[in-house]
């Protein structure tokens, strides 16, 4: 089963803030997988490190600089796909999936 779009939110918020050789072994001990720069480039895209978790492909000149770049992307993810349903855009809102509002007319008991 593929991760949630929540899980892949909390993952690139975890990984925002190790460092670059912690986010390295994090986005490997998930699974990620990369594939490293042509030592003998012939074309463009063999400049590039490539990296890949949880279905989203990331490039660029360095491990470090590819993997920010997935991170980034991660963190859009959610925006992007329209899956969350919080009002300012997080996944993990604690009024996630809240029950609406009841109709303007009911009672309500006062204080006195």
């Amino acid at each position: 089963m593929p991760p949630t779009p929540q899980e892949i939110y909390a993952t690139a918020q975890n990984m925002a803030e190790a460092s670059p050789i912690t986010r390295a072994l994090i986005f490997a001990g998930l699974g990620g997988e990369f594939w490293p720069a042509d030592p003998k480039p012939a074309t463009y895209d063999e400049f590039n490190w490539t990296v890949r978790l949880y279905g989203l492909t990331e490039q660029d000149t360095t491990q470090n600089a590819a993997i920010e770049k997935w991170v980034k992307s991660a963190l859009r993810l959610h925006q992007d796909n329209r899956s969350a349903r919080a009002a300012d855009g997080r996944p993990d809102c604690p009024y996630n999936g809240a029950a609406l509002l009841p109709p303007a007319s009911t009672r309500v008991a006062e204080a006195t």
